[in-house]
């Protein structure tokens, strides 16, 4: 199984064709695109080649997955029911978000830009190998272009967001064993050279708050006997205990969650069967 790089495009038309023919084009190819390649499934290896052609001798070259790679930036194509399920149209502009094996499909952006004369703006990242970019193109013309390490590709496109995933990130590290949160504080923090010295503070002041939080937890988890994802009977019921946070959270047979702000009386453990042998 690959790693999944995520896209996601922004395409309007290039302020250079003033009567957005370019545009017009696209959206007459796109409203076809299903029958045609449903009709004619040989001629085109994927959505990709319909929409920006194929070079004619690809297959005696390279073959099909070398070509993608070269041409487009990813070794797969999408259908054309796939590409069609991840495209929306309000009128202003068509948005897409959508996944590609192993890197984005940059290539692919940058002939659409240049053969419908579209302003497109293509922002990606995939965690497996840690990256995150930006290309923005216009009638063919590179604007902007950037791939860096995970943290700083998303900062550098939306700093907001850098920020929410860094505490969702955070979450994770203090679900266990805090001395490993510690590790990874460390070396989270080697890879946010590009913050400037409040931002850094503004880092620490999180960790600092996520730990008192969890060791918070821990004493109220410690104090209480209870395991994560231990069953226990609570009022008669079989409960998984899932954790605490700012309440007592437990999954039902159901896999739905039930709650506690204060635990019931006569909690135990559910016995195993080899326990009760």
């Amino acid at each position: 199984m690959p790693n999944w790089c995520n896209n996601s495009m922004t395409i309007t038309s290039s302020e250079s064709d003033t009567t957005q023919e370019g545009i017009k084009r696209l959206r007459a190819k796109l409203l076809f695109m299903v029958d045609d390649m449903t009709a004619n499934p040989k001629v085109w290896g994927g959505a990709y080649d319909y929409l920006v052609g194929r070079e004619n001798d690809w297959d005696e070259i390279e073959g099909w997955y070398y070509h993608n790679l070269r041409v487009y930036g990813s070794k797969w194509q999408k259908s054309a029911e796939d590409f069609m399920s991840v495209l929306e149209d309000d009128g202003e502009c068509i948005t897409m978000n959508f996944d590609s094996a192993w890197s984005p499909v940059t290539g692919f952006a940058q002939l659409l830009s240049k053969q419908y004369r579209l302003h497109i703006e293509h922002t990606y990242d995939e965690t497996g190998d840690w990256y995150a970019g930006k290309l923005l193109v216009d009638d063919g013309v590179v604007l902007e272009e950037f791939c860096l390490d995970y943290y700083a590709g998303i900062y550098r496109i939306d700093s907001d967001y850098f920020w929410h995933e860094l505490e969702n990130n955070m979450e994770y590290w203090f679900e266990d064993d805090l001395e490993e949160a510690q590790e990874s504080y460390e070396n989270t923090l080697k890879q946010l050279d590009f913050l400037n010295a409040e931002e850094l503070k503004e880092y620490e002041k999180l960790y600092k708050e996520g730990l008192e939080y969890a060791q918070k937890k821990e004493k109220m988890e410690k104090k209480a006997g209870l395991e994560h994802w231990k069953e226990y009977l609570v009022n008669g019921q079989k409960l998984k205990y899932t954790g605490w946070n700012t309440e007592y959270r437990f999954y039902d047979e159901n896999n739905q969650y039930v709650s506690f702000e204060k635990l019931p009386k006569g909690i135990k453990p559910v016995e195993t069967e080899e326990a009760t042998k």
